[in-house]
C-alpha cells in the first residue's frame, strides 16, 4: 500500500525519503549560483581591487546593469553607483 506524500500524490513506499533526499541539498560549489529573490554580487577577495566576477540576474533586474556591463569592474568604486536614491542616503545619515 502506498503512502501519502507532499502535492497529494500516492507513492510507493521508500518514494517519499527518496524525495525528500533530493530536496535536501547539499552544499556543493555552485549552488549559490542559481537564481534567487535577492540580488547579489561576487567579488574576488584575493585581487586587491575586488573585481566583479558574478552577479546574479535579479542584480541586473534591480540594477538595471547588465552582467557584461559590471563584470571585472572594481566593486568599492561602483557600488554606490548601483539604484543609490539621494534621498534614501540622506535619509540614513
Amino acid at each position: 500500500m502506498g503512502e501519502l506524500c507532499t502535492g497529494g500524490k500516492r507513492l510507493r513506499s521508500g518514494q517519499c525519503t527518496e524525495e525528500k533526499e533530493e530536496k535536501n541539498f547539499s552544499l556543493k560549489p555552485g549552488i549559490f549560483f542559481y537564481p534567487t529573490p535577492s540580488a547579489f554580487v561576487v567579488t574576488d577577495a584575493l585581487d586587491p581591487d575586488h573585481p566583479i566576477i558574478y552577479v546574479n540576474t535579479i542584480f541586473e533586474l534591480f540594477t538595471g546593469y547588465r552582467a557584461d556591463e559590471v563584470l571585472g569592474r572594481n566593486w568599492y568604486e561602483n557600488s554606490t553607483k548601483f539604484h543609490v536614491n539621494p534621498c534614501s542616503v540622506a535619509f540614513v545619515f
